[in-house]
């Protein structure tokens, strides 16, 4: 029997990896359900009975979307990035990931929809749609192959299923999206609108110029200002109700530490490891010419003979060695690097991993004890040392791990409560990610006091002291983060704790309203005479702006970028109807921006088109897209929004508490 054993090991060995493979699949296609495989009723849409089975097999189908089917590594510069990854960044998806972390089923909600709507999408079709789209498969030995390429047929068969499911899903978006019928006169409107040049002449107003004027507010004022918008997180995209974008409501916060492995640090423990790098650097370039040639510059001739006889041939010649050397030397000492970081990240990993095993089963259901000592204080006062929750205890393993590596590992601990937006600001682990996760987004979306209790088993949860999986930036440092404490968003408790952004704000609204008042006086006086002697009676500069269109990225006078310099050329471009509507009078209006505190009273100048007739057929079919667009956007965001695809399936909850 032995023998038989040694002499067919190679089998036994295939097969014991196919069923730990199986293994390490089938609990992910279970954990939603029931454990004990019972099948029992959770909803229904109309006398349509919804079972538990159902809901957990659109649940795998997801689960499926976020960890095995990526895009192909060779068109994303050889990083992994999952399909549902992929979805966040594209507006057409952003609800449906984010409404898949509190409403599991709309999965199969929005399966449901597209099966009524008589779209079929086959899982045997997959294979040749995976080539199409650029997709891959991640096994769950983190190895990418090709759908094709997946010889455990069981897996191979989850993957076609849910890589169809949301095929379905998708084209029941786009035949919502694409429904809309744009007509030859709208497309002729919008490129003769978006392609006409215009000058305007202009006068700037700034509530800078008017806050000296406003008095200072009453407890009474700042209490309305704070009740109006306590419910509104800030910064909120600019509304009817809300133009200035004014908000107080705290988004998730969290307390943090981190320990983390520099890069540069570990390039310099590299090169203090050895003194004869310069003696490796030539050796390699003498074994090595070919890499480091370089084509000598033909010379120009300088006698008569020279002129007749036939040039020189040039050919490549080696680089000077001075010239290579540094490069050389960055080429021998990149593997170093990338072999001491990752011992000295493994190193750090086993251990904080250890003891939080050992805290944690002393510790099963650990406390959120956020705090807003200063950032120096450690995030546990009373803990000690020894205590695993301590700071003092990030300080000793940094010390253990320097004296095993020569590398000291940065360590930090945010005691006061962060933002996802201060997260972003610190230098280094403010631009690190986890799967194309940014770290802001990771530490304060992905806590477990944020999450559904059904979400908080998954890997990347971050519970209580648990340390991370690790974050990586592009330099190449790593970083393991752990929360102390969490608190998820919610309106301020009292006034106290925003009032002098309360207060600044109560300020710039009567400032914008005193400039606005301001504003007008200018555009009525302008009306009688012109825009240039109204401006010389307010004292206010006039200036003409550069010639623009909807495509110009930067206009003279007019210091605005981004989306506020967009929201001013659409408002410009009605002062062609004016002109087309009142040819005897002068077109003038103010353009708005509450949210920057600007306001620009504006008197078009000029205005001619500016297409390239050769090109009308192009611009026709790329108008057309844009159009669609806009028409969809109301589509975009609610297609996915969990209540509009309850009404519109008309599904019933069996489970929610009446």
């Amino acid at each position: 029997m032995t023998n038989y054993i040694r002499t067919h090991s190679k089998k036994f060995l295939a097969v014991l990896g196919v069923i730990l493979m199986v293994a390490f699949i089938l609990p992910s296609q279970t954990k939603y359900g029931d454990q004990s495989g019972s099948k029992y009723p959770v909803g229904h849409i109309g006398d349509r009975k919804v079972y538990n089975t159902d809901i957990s097999r659109a649940k795998s189908q997801w689960e499926a979307l976020e960890r095995y089917i990526v895009i192909s590594p060779e068109f994303t510069q050889n990083q992994i990035v999952p399909l549902a990854e992929a979805l966040r960044r594209n507006p057409a998806f952003t609800m449906l990931t984010s409404e898949m972390t509190t409403h599991p089923e709309l999965f199969y909600l929005l399966q449901e929809e597209a099966d009524r709507s008589g779209i079929v999408v086959l899982p045997s079709d997959m294979d040749q749609e995976f080539k199409r789209r650029r997709f891959a498969v991640r096994l769950p030995s983190n190895v990418i192959v090709a759908l094709e390429d997946i010889t455990d047929q069981q897996f191979a068969d989850g993957i076609r299923d849910a890589a169809a499911a949301f095929t379905r899903v998708e084209h029941s978006l786009n035949r919502a999206m694409y429904a809309a019928k744009i007509s030859r006169p709208m497309r002729e409107y919008k490129i003769a609108r978006d392609f006409q040049q215009m000058q305007l002449d202009v006068v700037d107003f700034s509530t800078n110029d008017f806050l000296s004027q406003v008095p200072a507010p009453t407890p009474d004022d700042l209490a309305k200002q704070f009740e109006a918008f306590a419910d509104t997180l800030p910064e909120a995209p600019p509304s009817t109700s809300n133009p200035n974008g004014f908000g107080y409501k705290f988004p998730n916060r969290v307390t943090l530490q981190y320990v983390g492995v520099r890069h540069d640090d570990v390039r310099k423990a590299v090169l203090a490891s050895k003194d004869d790098w310069d003696l490796q650097a030539r050796k390699h370039y003498l074994r090595n010419p070919n890499r480091y040639a370089a084509t000598q510059p033909a010379t120009m001739p300088t006698t008569t003979a020279s002129m007749t006889a036939p040039p020189a041939a040039t050919g490549p010649t080696t680089r000077p060695f001075e010239a290579v050397r540094e490069e050389i030397v960055e080429t021998l000492i990149a593997p170093e690097i990338g072999r001491k970081s990752r011992d000295i990240q493994d190193r750090i990993n086993a251990r904080l991993r250890g003891d939080y095993d050992s805290w944690h089963a002393k510790n099963p259901n650990p406390q959120w004890h956020p705090t807003t000592q200063a950032s120096t204080a450690p995030a546990v006062a009373s803990a000690g040392a020894g205590d695993f929750t301590s700071f003092e205890y990030l300080q000793q393993l940094a010390k253990e791990i320097e004296q095993q590596t020569g590398v000291l590992p940065v360590i930090a601990s945010l005691n006061q409560l962060q933002t996802a937006k201060d997260l972003q600001s610190i230098q280094g682990i403010g631009e690190s990610t986890l799967d194309q996760i940014p770290f802001p987004l990771y530490a304060t979306e992905f806590a477990a006091e944020f999450l559904p209790a059904s979400e908080r088993d998954k890997s990347r949860t971050l519970q209580l002291y648990k340390p991370s999986q690790v974050l990586r930036d592009a330099a190449g440092s790593s970083y393991v983060i752990r929360l102390t404490g969490a608190t998820p968003t919610g309106r301020p408790q009292s006034m106290r704790e925003v009032v002098e952004a309360v207060e600044r704000d109560w300020k710039f609204a009567r400032a914008y309203d005193l400039m606005k008042s301001r504003a007008n006086a200018v555009l009525e006086a302008a009306r009688t005479s012109s825009l240039a002697s109204a401006a010389q009676e307010a004292n206010r500069k006039l200036a003409t702006t550069s010639t623009f269109d909807s495509t110009t990225q930067l206009i003279q006078n007019v210091s605005l970028s981004g989306e506020p310099l967009r929201t001013f050329k659409q408002s410009a471009l009605s002062l062609l109807s004016m002109a087309a509507s009142r040819p005897t009078t002068p077109p003038m209006k103010l353009i708005e921006l509450p949210a920057q505190g600007r306001i620009f009273v504006a008197q078009l100048l000029s205005a001619r088109p500016s297409i390239d007739t050769r090109s009308l057929g192009m611009l026709d079919a790329i108008t057309e897209d844009e159009l669609t667009r806009e028409l969809a956007e109301p589509i975009l965001r609610n297609w996915y929004d969990y209540d509009h695809v309850v009404a519109r399936t008309g599904y019933k909850d069996e489970q929610k508490k009446s």
